[in-house]
């Protein structure tokens, strides 16, 4: 009993001393603000500054790449130059930002320049559009060139002083087999390089690329790029010709009665017709017609139509047969040098294909 009493009273004591007068509670630690991030730096980049326009006018794409606020001005002294229609805000805060600007024909005798000023709170940064009063345009070099399976390269040469773009187009719809390689500049001239990929399908393959300088025909020029397919040593043969002599109206006349062409391709077996591959080639060759003067502005006068030509090969070769009695010439390397065909079999065939009428223009 006595011993329990002894450490109530201790116990007792201790919290008397804790808490007694003068004593004062222990403070917890305030707690500290984080620190304050530090500042970010500023980005502001125009990706092209200087454009060269042709006469005749044409569309600027100005693409930045910014983190922080900004305005552009363009130059009061040229009414020449406006901003897009679809492009009225003139402050944006985006991580990129593409704005267009439209420019008017130089109907002057003179050539002309304006300034396009973009600001942000530090920097600022201009963009300058010339309008020369006469374009330079031309592209030295073959518009034909053919390879064999492996591919290759090929260089062109463009003098200009306006500004151009590249497209391509192809009878196949996978991704691109002709890209540009690096190009070398030293003004007025500019020296194009392409390559071509190698071809692991045994279908031959057929490209355009267009390089435009603008509206104007003059600054447009279109180079053709075919390819041969990968040796087979199976060579596929048609077993199916229920396609044979089928046509296809690609496009109507829009005015008169209508100029017929028809369109046949040569080694084209059952299987490319069913698949669409024959009909996305004679489409293409339809498009590639009409990208031409004088058949590009009298469009309209023309019926096209497309006949499926079943061939029991798809290759070219003395032990292999075509319907159209095609012939391809290689050099050594394998590249073609020369195509031609039975001229007689090919009219033949067109006017005895049911549907087909009797064209006063033919494309084969």
């Amino acid at each position: 009993m006595r011993i329990g009493t002894l450490i109530f009273a201790a116990m007792a004591m201790l919290t008397v001393q804790c808490t007694g007068p003068g004593v004062e509670p222990p403070v917890p630690p305030t707690p500290q603000p984080p620190p304050p991030p530090p500042p970010v730096e500023e980005v502001f980049v125009i990706a092209k500054t200087e454009y060269n326009i042709s006469r005749a006018g044409g569309t600027v794409r100005v693409e930045v790449e910014t983190n922080t606020e900004y305005t552009f001005e363009i130059d009061p002294n040229a009414d020449w130059v406006n901003e897009a229609e679809e492009e009225k805000a003139s402050t944006r805060r985006v991580s990129s930002d593409v704005l267009y600007f439209t420019v008017s024909a130089n109907d002057t005798q003179d050539s002309r320049e304006a300034a396009i000023i973009f600001t942000t709170a530090s920097t600022a940064e201009e963009v300058v559009i010339r309008q020369n009063r006469e374009d330079e345009f031309s592209v030295i070099g073959e518009y034909s060139h053919n390879f064999g399976e492996l591919g290759g390269s090929f260089e062109l040469e463009v003098r200009h002083n306006v500004d151009f773009e590249i497209t391509f187009q192809s009878s196949i719809e996978e991704g691109s087999w002709i890209t540009t390689a690096n190009s070398t500049h030293t003004p007025p001239t500019t020296i194009l390089r392409f390559d071509v990929a190698q071809n692991t399908d045994p279908i031959s393959r057929l490209g355009y690329i267009t390089i435009s300088g603008g509206v104007e025909e003059e600054l447009q020029k279109t180079i053709m790029v075919g390819q041969k397919g990968r040796e087979s040593p199976a060579i596929y043969a048609s077993t199916d010709y229920s396609a044979d002599g089928r046509t296809t109206l690609l496009q109507e006349a829009g005015e008169g009665a209508g100029i017929d062409v028809v369109i046949m391709g040569d080694a084209f077996t059952d299987r490319l017709i069913a698949d669409g591959t024959y009909a996305g080639i004679t489409r293409t060759a339809m498009e590639h017609l009409f990208s031409e003067e004088p058949y590009k502005s009298f469009r309209r006068l023309f019926d096209v139509r497309a006949v499926d030509v079943v061939s029991k090969n798809e290759v070219y070769s003395p032990n292999h047969e075509t319907a159209l009695g095609g012939v391809v010439e290689t050099n050594g390397w394998g590249v073609v040098t020369n195509m031609s065909g039975d001229d007689e079999t090919s009219v033949r065939n067109m006017h005895e294909r049911p549907s087909t009428p009797a064209p006063t223009s033919t494309t084969c």
